[in-house]
């Protein structure tokens, strides 16, 4: 809000970060606002931030949910999905755009699909960022991580949001018993050492 935007501010943060969705009911069942009304905030927040003395080179972060599954809606179109990034990518100009794979459904090949294609619109590689969460109930969990990652390494994709734990998850539309964990250090450095490897063996 933008009520804790200018405490904030005031408090000398100078790095924000904005959550979105690709979906209309996950939106509003998180913030209580629909995509639109969401849009409008954080344009109103960005010119807040821009704006102030008090801000220094600021970096700002949005985080899309939803991106290729949501857990009201299911399969969500990935031309819509593709024009919402390049969109919050041309009209917002953030440091960062994260895309969230909230319910750790997001395959290799959906994966290149999107990525591609935003980067077709205009969206820079380097700019992207990943937040997944880990199905550990599915027997290629791993394998799809690692293609996913060594596809965002080679095209330098490498910032990730991770977690010192195996623990977290949507607890907003998820039931606690399906909650999949965010992507850990540990698991990160497991694939990190597994994409050099691969590279060594192919030197």
């Amino acid at each position: 809000s933008m009520t804790k935007l200018k405490l904030a501010i005031n408090s000398g943060c100078n790095n924000f970060s904005f959550i979105s969705s690709v979906s209309e009911s996950f939106q509003f069942a998180n913030t209580n606002k629909t995509i639109q009304q969401t849009k409008a905030e954080i344009l109103e927040m960005m010119y807040e931030i821009v704006s102030c003395p008090k801000t220094s080179n600021p970096k700002v972060k949005i985080y899309i949910s939803c991106i290729d599954h949501c857990p009201k809606e299911g399969k969500i179109s990935h031309d819509f999905i593709v024009d919402e990034i390049i969109y919050y990518n041309e009209v917002f100009k953030p440091d960062i755009i994260c895309l969230s794979d909230t319910c750790a459904s997001l395959t290799y090949e959906s994966f290149i699909s999107i990525v591609d294609e935003a980067n077709k619109g205009g969206v820079p590689y380097h700019k992207l960022s990943l937040h997944l969460h880990v199905d550990n109930s599915k027997p290629d969990n791993y394998s799809n991580l690692q293609k996913i990652f060594n596809a965002s390494t080679d095209r330098k994709i490498t910032q990730w949001d991770l977690s010192l734990l195996e623990t977290g998850g949507c607890v907003m539309t998820l039931d606690n018993s399906n909650i999949k964990p965010n992507l850990s250090y540990q698991l990160y450095y497991r694939l990190l050492l597994d994409y050099i490897v691969s590279k060594s063996q192919t030197l």
